[in-house]
Protein backbone atom coordinates (compact mmCIF):
# COMPACT_ATOMS: atom_id res chain seq x y z
CA UNK A 1 0.00 0.00 0.00
CA UNK A 2 1.61 3.03 -1.55
CA UNK A 3 1.17 5.98 1.18
CA UNK A 4 0.74 9.92 -0.18
CA UNK A 5 2.32 12.61 0.57
CA UNK A 6 2.08 14.68 3.80
CA UNK A 7 -0.70 16.20 4.84
CA UNK A 8 0.19 19.49 5.88
CA UNK A 9 3.40 20.97 4.24
CA UNK A 10 5.82 23.07 5.75
CA UNK A 11 5.58 27.18 4.72
CA UNK A 12 8.60 27.74 6.41
CA UNK A 13 12.16 26.19 6.73
CA UNK A 14 12.42 25.10 10.29
CA UNK A 15 15.18 27.04 11.92
CA UNK A 16 16.43 25.51 15.07
CA UNK A 17 17.63 28.94 16.63
CA UNK A 18 14.19 30.57 16.24
CA UNK A 19 13.90 31.39 19.95
CA UNK A 20 17.19 30.75 21.10
CA UNK A 21 19.38 33.43 22.22
CA UNK A 22 22.42 32.17 23.60
CA UNK A 23 26.38 32.62 22.48
CA UNK A 24 26.41 29.19 21.91
CA UNK A 25 23.56 30.03 19.20
CA UNK A 26 25.03 33.16 17.72
CA UNK A 27 28.71 31.46 17.61
CA UNK A 28 27.03 28.51 15.37
CA UNK A 29 25.53 31.19 13.30
CA UNK A 30 29.05 32.65 11.90
CA UNK A 31 30.50 29.07 12.43
CA UNK A 32 32.30 28.59 8.14
CA UNK A 33 33.25 24.96 8.01
CA UNK A 34 37.03 24.80 6.65
CA UNK A 35 39.20 22.02 5.22
CA UNK A 36 36.97 19.57 4.65
CA UNK A 37 35.43 17.70 1.07
CA UNK A 38 32.33 18.62 -0.17
CA UNK A 39 30.31 15.54 1.43
CA UNK A 40 32.23 16.70 4.40
CA UNK A 41 31.51 19.99 4.43
CA UNK A 42 27.69 19.54 3.57
CA UNK A 43 27.31 17.21 6.54
CA UNK A 44 28.69 19.39 9.15
CA UNK A 45 26.72 22.41 7.21
CA UNK A 46 23.83 20.16 8.23
CA UNK A 47 23.83 19.73 11.33
CA UNK A 48 24.69 23.16 11.85
CA UNK A 49 22.09 24.21 10.18
CA UNK A 50 19.45 21.67 12.21
CA UNK A 51 20.82 22.20 15.48
CA UNK A 52 22.88 18.86 15.86
CA UNK A 53 26.35 20.49 15.77
CA UNK A 54 28.25 20.13 19.59
CA UNK A 55 30.99 22.66 19.75
CA UNK A 56 34.31 20.76 21.21
CA UNK A 57 34.58 21.96 24.64
CA UNK A 58 38.88 20.94 24.42
CA UNK A 59 41.04 20.37 21.49
CA UNK A 60 40.80 17.14 19.94
CA UNK A 61 43.83 14.86 18.85
CA UNK A 62 44.95 14.89 15.60
CA UNK A 63 45.14 11.65 13.86
CA UNK A 64 48.25 12.57 11.81
CA UNK A 65 50.74 14.14 14.55
CA UNK A 66 49.01 12.71 17.63
CA UNK A 67 48.86 16.65 19.43
CA UNK A 68 45.90 17.65 20.84
CA UNK A 69 45.48 20.51 18.11
CA UNK A 70 41.90 20.13 16.76
CA UNK A 71 40.01 22.88 17.28
CA UNK A 72 36.95 22.12 15.23
CA UNK A 73 34.26 19.80 15.98
CA UNK A 74 34.04 16.70 13.55
CA UNK A 75 37.49 17.16 12.26
CA UNK A 76 40.38 14.51 12.85
CA UNK A 77 42.99 16.42 11.18
CA UNK A 78 44.88 19.50 12.29
CA UNK A 79 45.11 22.66 10.13
CA UNK A 80 49.08 21.87 9.48
CA UNK A 81 48.55 18.65 8.85
CA UNK A 82 45.65 19.07 5.91
CA UNK A 83 48.01 21.37 4.57
CA UNK A 84 50.74 19.40 4.68
CA UNK A 85 48.69 15.46 3.50
CA UNK A 86 46.13 17.87 1.74
CA UNK A 87 43.49 15.09 2.65
CA UNK A 88 39.72 16.09 4.25
CA UNK A 89 40.00 17.30 7.68
CA UNK A 90 36.82 15.43 8.73
CA UNK A 91 37.41 11.74 6.58
CA UNK A 92 40.44 11.37 5.36
CA UNK A 93 40.48 11.54 1.81
CA UNK A 94 42.78 13.06 -0.57
CA UNK A 95 40.95 15.09 -2.50
CA UNK A 96 41.81 18.14 -5.19
CA UNK A 97 40.28 21.04 -3.79
CA UNK A 98 38.38 22.13 0.10
CA UNK A 99 35.00 23.70 -0.46
CA UNK A 100 36.12 26.49 1.86
CA UNK A 101 39.79 27.30 2.47
CA UNK A 102 40.35 28.90 5.93
CA UNK A 103 40.78 33.09 5.37
CA UNK A 104 44.01 34.65 5.17
CA UNK A 105 46.19 35.41 7.94
CA UNK A 106 46.66 38.82 8.83
CA UNK A 107 50.73 38.40 7.99
CA UNK A 108 49.39 36.84 4.51
CA UNK A 109 47.29 40.27 3.60
CA UNK A 110 50.04 42.19 4.89
CA UNK A 111 52.63 40.77 2.87
CA UNK A 112 50.76 40.26 -0.62
CA UNK A 113 49.70 44.21 0.23
CA UNK A 114 53.36 45.19 0.77
CA UNK A 115 54.06 43.13 -2.63
CA UNK A 116 51.83 45.28 -4.39
CA UNK A 117 53.07 48.50 -3.10
CA UNK A 118 56.57 47.38 -4.27
CA UNK A 119 55.34 46.19 -7.56
CA UNK A 120 53.87 49.61 -8.00
CA UNK A 121 56.61 51.83 -7.04
CA UNK A 122 58.57 49.60 -9.87
CA UNK A 123 56.33 51.34 -12.54
CA UNK A 124 56.21 54.73 -14.07
CA UNK A 125 54.31 57.74 -12.67
CA UNK A 126 51.96 57.32 -16.05
CA UNK A 127 51.30 53.37 -16.14
CA UNK A 128 51.06 53.25 -12.17
CA UNK A 129 47.98 55.87 -12.47
CA UNK A 130 46.58 54.14 -15.31
CA UNK A 131 46.91 50.47 -13.05
CA UNK A 132 44.91 52.22 -10.63
CA UNK A 133 42.39 53.76 -12.63
CA UNK A 134 41.93 50.06 -13.75
CA UNK A 135 41.39 49.32 -9.68
CA UNK A 136 38.73 51.55 -9.43
CA UNK A 137 36.98 50.02 -12.68
CA UNK A 138 37.26 46.77 -11.36
CA UNK A 139 35.52 47.64 -8.05
CA UNK A 140 32.65 50.14 -9.22
CA UNK A 141 31.88 47.01 -11.48
CA UNK A 142 31.58 44.54 -8.73
CA UNK A 143 30.81 46.13 -5.52
CA UNK A 144 32.07 43.32 -3.55
CA UNK A 145 35.63 42.10 -4.79
CA UNK A 146 35.67 39.01 -6.05
CA UNK A 147 39.11 36.93 -6.02
CA UNK A 148 38.66 36.66 -10.06
CA UNK A 149 38.76 40.64 -10.29
CA UNK A 150 41.61 40.44 -7.90
CA UNK A 151 43.73 37.60 -10.28
CA UNK A 152 43.03 39.80 -13.38
CA UNK A 153 43.65 42.68 -11.81
CA UNK A 154 46.95 40.63 -10.53
CA UNK A 155 48.03 39.86 -13.91
CA UNK A 156 47.35 43.22 -15.31
CA UNK A 157 49.77 44.55 -12.54
CA UNK A 158 52.12 41.45 -14.14
CA UNK A 159 52.05 42.53 -17.46
CA UNK A 160 52.90 46.52 -16.35
CA UNK A 161 55.71 45.25 -14.69
CA UNK A 162 56.86 43.17 -17.41
CA UNK A 163 56.95 45.96 -20.23
CA UNK A 164 57.66 49.30 -17.92
CA UNK A 165 59.47 48.72 -15.07
CA UNK A 166 62.33 50.16 -13.93
CA UNK A 167 65.03 47.82 -13.13
CA UNK A 168 67.72 50.74 -12.29
CA UNK A 169 65.66 52.30 -9.61
CA UNK A 170 67.00 52.18 -6.48
CA UNK A 171 65.76 54.01 -3.90
CA UNK A 172 69.38 53.74 -1.84
CA UNK A 173 70.47 56.15 -4.81
CA UNK A 174 69.33 59.14 -2.58
CA UNK A 175 71.55 58.44 0.36
CA UNK A 176 74.32 59.01 -1.95
CA UNK A 177 73.26 62.80 -2.31
CA UNK A 178 72.67 63.14 1.30
CA UNK A 179 76.92 61.99 1.70
CA UNK A 180 78.14 63.88 -0.35
CA UNK A 181 76.85 67.61 1.26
Amino acid sequence: AKKGSQKHQNKEAWKFDKHKTDPKTKLLQNLQVINCCEKCTNVIEWKIRYGKYKPLTKPATCVSCKEKVVKYAYHTRCIPCVEKEEKCSKCGESTAQFVNLPPPTEAEIARKDAELQRDLKSLPERKRRTFLRYMEKLQKESENPDCDNQMTAREKLDEFKEKYARDDFDFDDFDDLDSDE
